[in-house]
This record gives C-alpha cells, sequence and structure tokens, in this order.
C-alpha cells in the first residue's frame, strides 16, 4: 500500500511472477537498475538470490511473497541473482550483479491528454485527465497527487480547455485526505464527506480553500473499479453540481 501510495520503490525495477516453481521476469520498469543493466530480460527465471557478497539461497519453489522480500532492499546495496535463461537454441545460466535503486512509478501519476469534440458549427478542446489512484507520501510530503492534479487543471485552463473529464474508471482509492482536496479543486469550499465511529462520533472533512481552479464545464468518469475516495469524490461533486457522472 505503501509503494502504491508514494509512487516509488527501492528495489531493482523488475515486475515478478510465479510460474511453475519458478519466480519469473514478467517485465522490466523504465529506468529502474534491472533495465540500465541490460542483464535481465523478460520470461528470465531467477533460481536464487545472495545479498551482497554472501551466500546464495535457492529459491526454485519459494513463494513469490518471499522472493521478492529477498529482492528488495535499500538503495545503494547488492543483490546477486542466479539467472535460467530459456532459448530456442539452448538453456544456460548466469550469476549477475545489481545495485538496487529507488524507482519512480510515473505510469500511476495523474496525467494529462487533449481531445476534441465537435458540437454543430463549434470544435471544442476537451482535457481528459486519468487519477490512477490518489496518491501521495504522508511521511515525507514529498509527493501528492493533489499538487500534481493543481498543476494540471491550472495548465488545462491556461491552455484554454472548453472542459474537462475527471477519469476515474480504474481508481479504486487511496488516501483520503488527497481526495477531499482534489474535491476543492472544482467547489468553492464546504463539506466532503463525513465519517462516524462506532461510538457515532461524526467527524466532517470538508475543503476550507477559498476559490475554484477551475470553473468549466467538468464530467467525472466512472466504472465497476472505481471505489473508496473515487466514490466519495464523484458524490460530493455531483451533490454540489459541480459535475455530470457518467459511467
Amino acid at each position: 500500500f505503501e509503494i502504491q501510495m508514494r509512487l516509488s520503490l527501492e528495489g531493482i525495477g523488475a515486475a515478478l511472477t510465479w510460474d511453475d516453481g519458478y519466480t519469473t521476469i514478467e517485465s522490466l520498469i523504465p529506468g529502474g537498475s534491472a533495465e540500465r543493466s541490460g542483464l535481465l530480460e523478460p520470461k528470465d527465471k531467477i533460481t536464487a538470490v545472495a545479498q551482497g557478497s554472501g551466500p546464495f539461497e535457492q529459491v526454485i519453489d519459494m513463494p513469490l511473497r518471499d522472493v521478492v522480500k529477498l529482492i528488495r532492499g535499500k538503495k545503494g546495496t547488492v543483490v546477486r541473482l542466479t539467472i535460467l535463461r530459456q532459448t530456442p537454441k539452448d538453456t544456460f545460466r548466469n550469476i549477475i550483479t545489481l545495485t538496487r535503486d529507488k524507482i519512480n512509478l510515473q505510469d500511476e501519476a495523474v496525467r494529462l491528454v487533449y481531445t476534441t469534440s465537435k458540437q454543430k458549427d463549434r470544435t471544442l478542446k476537451i482535457a481528459i485527465i486519468d487519477l490512477p489512484s490518489f496518491y501521495g507520501d504522508l511521511t515525507k510530503r514529498t509527493r501528492s497527487c493533489f499538487e500534481d492534479m493543481r498543476k494540471l487543471v491550472v495548465q488545462a485552463q491556461k491552455e484554454k480547455a472548453d472542459g474537462i473529464i475527471l477519469d476515474l474508471s480504474k481508481n479504486g482509492g487511496g488516501l483520503l485526505s488527497e481526495a477531499v482536496r482534489i474535491a476543492g479543486l472544482f467547489i468553492n469550499r464546504g463539506n466532503v464527506v463525513a465519517t462516524q465511529d462506532n461510538r457515532s462520533q461524526v467527524d466532517v472533512l470538508k475543503d476550507d480553500m477559498e476559490g475554484l481552479e477551475f470553473t468549466g464545464p467538468l464530467v467525472v468518469l466512472t466504472s465497476r473499479l472505481s471505489a473508496s475516495a473515487s466514490e466519495i469524490v464523484s458524490g460530493a461533486l455531483q451533490d454540489y453540481g459541480r459535475a455530470v457522472i457518467v459511467g
């Protein structure tokens, strides 16, 4: 959950899967040490893991979660992997050495694209803002989907977008505090959501920010995958009459 919310991790930068007892490279994360080394390829099988110059530990038939714990580690530390690679002509083993690094999961960050829509004799410029999750780093305050989102909304306003589609169709939730702040980009102060505990104590989370970052037409795109904080933001914007919910 912390990795998903912070959009970063420390490791070799490889997505792993488990296949018939073998931990297998599914894909390489762009910018990670595995990709930069050029030593690993998708479908490579990891048979053993060693920390630095320490002894190898066999990982065949080991649960994937445990293998990941062995491979992942702090930035700057070294991990060695025994790799089994099968080609149409041959099968061979190789030992590779990788230095763990910090990997930013940019594919999971909010992003902006534009599209056009013809309405009678007018062509409208529509900004589509895709927000996959309400991410953020609560400890170091180094990453915030609200700050990322606000910059894109301001950009869309400056580039004269006629409307915004906020795409929450793949957003399963995240940090409620970030969701409340994002709702505040489109409403001029007010309550966003209330929670009630088992002692019937009510806590109201509200937008205290004066003004709106975008005053034009707004559509929120949802699907069956939209959940938790996505439903809260969608519901609040609908209740304030600020957005049309589609999906």
